[in-house]
């Protein structure tokens, strides 16, 4: 091989390593995060008697008032929706005013309230994909570009004043108390990196619980092993 092929062949070489080396790509972006978590929607309702609307009724998504094909009305009470007046054209007898028809309203169903359950929603919670290297609280190379991301999210004006909590989990396997040490070293390894990306350790809150509350419905499936967030406020 003359030199200008080892040359080239060096060059390919380096750039193969180089590919290789490159950090993975996240599994999800900051918009996501925010989206997810920068509404009310894991907060219980102001009011349990109120009867909200969304939606057209009879499509997809309505609810409160607007399922029944309602409005709701100051009270909280759904009350039927404004439609078309009826009118007659004037008669002899009922000329109406200066030749204008007389309008006439149709009856009004008795107003239905609707209950809305009382006591707080389930918590909004995310898989944050987060895994680490066989047995440990390592995080994996995959596992930092995601929190990286979630971090991003955490520094966002949108959540900057919001407070998580970062719950660990693991699978069936192992003896009781290890699962609960090992989820709890995970969750405080979670929390540790994202407090190099700049996060404030007071907003994060780490719980580690062990073999409980499992995603899937096998106790030794591997995606029993996960790190959640979810909002502590």
């Amino acid at each position: 091989m003359n030199k200008w092929g080892t040359c080239l062949f060096f060059a390919v070489a380096l750039s193969a390593g180089a590919a290789l080396a490159a950090p993975p790509a996240a599994q999800y972006s900051a918009d996501d995060i925010i989206k997810q978590f920068g509404t009310n929607a894991d907060k219980p309702a102001a009011d349990s008697t109120a009867a909200p609307q969304s939606g057209q009724a009879g499509q997809p998504g309505a609810t409160g008032c607007a399922a029944l094909g309602m409005v709701a009305g100051d009270d909280g009470i759904c009350e039927p929706a404004k439609k078309e007046r009826g009118f007659r054209l004037p008669t002899k007898t009922n000329p109406g005013g200066a030749g204008r028809a007389e309008a006439s309203a149709p009856a009004r169903p008795a107003p239905t309230r609707v209950s809305v359950p009382a006591g707080p929603r389930p918590p909004v919670k995310r898989d944050l994909l987060i895994t680490f290297k066989l047995g440990s609280a390592v995080l994996t190379d995959q596992a930092q570009a995601n929190a990286k991301e979630f971090a991003t999210a955490l520094n966002s004006p949108s959540l900057a004043s919001v407070k998580f909590e970062i719950n660990g989990y693991t699978d069936s396997t192992g003896t009781t108390a290890r699962n609960l040490t090992l989820s709890q070293e995970r969750a405080d390894a979670v929390k540790a990196f994202l407090l190099t990306q700049g996060v404030d350790g007071t907003r994060i809150l780490a719980k580690g619980y062990g073999a409980t509350d499992f995603a899937v419905s096998n106790p030794a499936s591997p995606a029993n092993r996960r790190v959640e967030a979810r909002r502590a406020d």
